[in-house]
């Protein structure tokens, strides 16, 4: 067994790990609140969005130009750091697997600690971008994320854009999310028995509303993957930061325990050697 001064000093190296446990914990548990709040927002707003291209395709066959350029890339979101349990295998397994379907191997790559893994599976990365942390530090990321998917759209780097994110379901649990956003599914806001009291009163022409919306929900999806994925990317990194913090908690219990034991062993041998001692001087 080691040592009185060695346990203690195990002691103390794990109770500062438990701190730097606890701090990660509270920090990754307001990160998910915070995901959670404008995820509702966001929801709300591409619903909104939907309806006002229900309404512009209400009562006619419209379709969006297709693309000239083709293949396919698909836009995956990853961790910016790790300590999140299997979140980032999860996607990487989904991206290799949906690569497959739609034909695609080109991917436009979010957060660093996807780039590896999309490379081990042997398929291409067109661009790679960081990603955040935090919540409230999204806005200037989607940002440079809409500006380079526009800037590859434009040299044609690919015709059709898949988003592959973590959809956050709750805290530790993620389901993979796919959907083509460019050129946007129409199909889905295309239901003729769709209740309806009146004909839609429209300002503008019903082609340039629905380029718009079409635009708007396209930059609304994007923000919406990576508050998703960020959601999810927390709400993993606070199951990882309980179970952590309950196998610290063991761990201490164990080092105290043989601290205690230790201790009373060294207590009683020293109260062997007055012993010995007295009885020693008595014999004199």
């Amino acid at each position: 067994m080691p040592s009185l001064q060695q346990l203690e000093k195990q002691i103390a190296t794990i109770d500062g790990l438990r701190d730097v446990i606890h701090s990660m914990r509270s920090l990754a548990a307001t990160y998910l609140r915070r995901a959670e709040e404008r995820l509702s927002g966001l929801r709300a707003y591409a619903d909104t969005v939907g309806r006002g291209i229900e309404d512009c395709l209400f009562g006619r066959e419209i379709a969006l130009p297709e693309p000239e350029a083709g293949g396919a890339a698909i836009l995956v979101f990853f961790s910016e750091q790790g300590l999140c349990g299997r979140f980032n295998e999860v996607i990487a397994d989904a991206a290799a697997e949906r690569a497959k379907k739609v034909g695609a191997r080109r991917f436009i790559v979010v957060g660093k600690r996807g780039p590896a893994l999309i490379r081990r599976e042997k398929l291409e990365v067109i661009a790679e971008m960081p990603s955040t942390t935090s919540p409230d530090g999204d806005d200037i990321v989607i940002h440079s994320i809409a500006r380079t998917v526009v800037g590859l759209r434009e040299r044609e780097a690919f015709g059709e854009l898949y988003l592959l994110h973590a959809r956050y379901l709750s805290p530790g649990r993620i389901e993979p999310a796919f959907e083509r956003v460019l050129p946007l599914d129409l199909s889905q806001w295309r239901d003729p028995d769709a209740p309806r009291r009146t004909q839609p009163h429209l300002a503008l022409s019903r082609l340039d509303l629905l380029r718009e919306l079409v635009g708007e929900y396209t930059f609304i999806s994007l923000f919406r993957a990576m508050t998703e994925s960020l959601a999810g990317e927390h709400g993993m990194r606070l199951q990882s930061m309980e179970a952590a913090r309950g196998n610290i908690d063991d761990a201490l219990e164990e080092l105290q325990l043989q601290s205690r034991i230790q201790r009373q062993n060294e207590i009683t041998s020293e109260l062997l050697d007055v012993v010995s001692g007295a009885a020693a001087l008595g014999d004199v």
